[in-house]
């Protein structure tokens, strides 16, 4: 069994930068509950990225009790006057130190898209399926850390950094960007590429939308392209059955990341005789 003391990590091994800025924070510290706030914040935010990276992310889950050891941070360092913090691993392990970096970089890539306004975008056209899942992952924490601008406390702007010196990184909130992140609630986003199926009980030839039952019971309308919908449109006759591959529509906030709306870009049309054998 490792001896966690000799494992604890030192103040110059920073992963991460927080810095927040106001006027009145050159003559005070930010509040405990807003600094309090920020940083689990973060903290779930690095864990996110870990599940994602490693395919076992879903709404709720959250790493086992090892992993989330592995992936502690704690404070390193602190300079007052607009108060900044540095972030390092909880343990000098060069396994967890790496796996932190990982998914920090994730983290970072995704806080980007919501600093500079360009989530939707961002999620729509990220060829890197497990960046644009973190991006929708991490919204209720982004939502937390900017919610701590105008708040109590006096903080105006707040900064997150990568300190990598090969590939540095700054993410900025203000004022603005603040409302940017709030006003994203219920808005779509894709999820991973999946297949699903289900039974067909209404078509849309307007919008080239058609609607199913999945086995789950669930209503669904799936949206295609002309092709793949007069595939079937005109196939099979109405009320059969289809598999399709695409990517579900999300909702930045939602509590649970169900979807009813889904992207097709591939259809299969299952006959009586494949069900039969499924």
């Amino acid at each position: 069994m490792r001896d966690k003391s000799k494992l604890m990590s030192e103040p110059g091994e920073m992963i991460l930068e927080v810095r927040f800025v106001g006027e009145s924070l050159a003559l005070h510290g930010i509040p405990i509950y807003e600094l309090g706030t920020a940083l689990v914040s973060i903290q779930r935010m690095v864990n996110k990225a870990h599940l994602a990276r490693e395919h076992r992310w879903k709404h709720g889950s959250f790493p086992a009790r090892g992993e989330r050891e592995m992936l502690a941070l704690q404070i390193g360092a602190r300079r007052r006057g607009s108060d900044w913090f540095g972030l390092v691993p909880l343990f000098a392990d060069p396994t967890a130190h790496a796996a932190i970096k990982r998914a920090v970089d994730y983290v970072m890539s995704g806080l980007t898209s919501y600093a500079l306004g360009t989530v939707l975008d961002k999620a729509r056209s990220e060829s890197d399926e497990t960046r644009r899942l973190v991006i929708g992952a991490i919204h209720a924490e982004t939502v937390n850390i900017v919610n701590r601008i105008g708040n109590v406390g006096g903080c105006e702007r707040i900064e997150i950094s990568f300190p990598d010196p090969s590939v540095p990184q700054v993410v900025t909130f203000d004022e603005n960007s603040r409302d940017y992140v709030r006003t994203l609630e219920k808005s779509p986003y894709l999820g991973a590429t999946q297949t699903i199926e289900g039974d067909v009980f209404r078509l849309d030839p307007s919008r080239d939308i058609v609607e199913i039952w999945t086995p789950q019971g669930r209503r669904c309308k799936v949206f295609l392209k002309r092709s793949d919908f007069d595939l079937v449109r005109y196939g099979q006759t109405h009320g059969t059955r289809i598999e399709v591959t695409g990517k579900p529509r999300l909702r930045f906030g939602a509590e649970k990341q169900t979807f009813n709306e889904f992207e097709g870009t591939a259809v299969v049309l299952l006959d009586e005789e494949a069900r039969d054998l499924q």
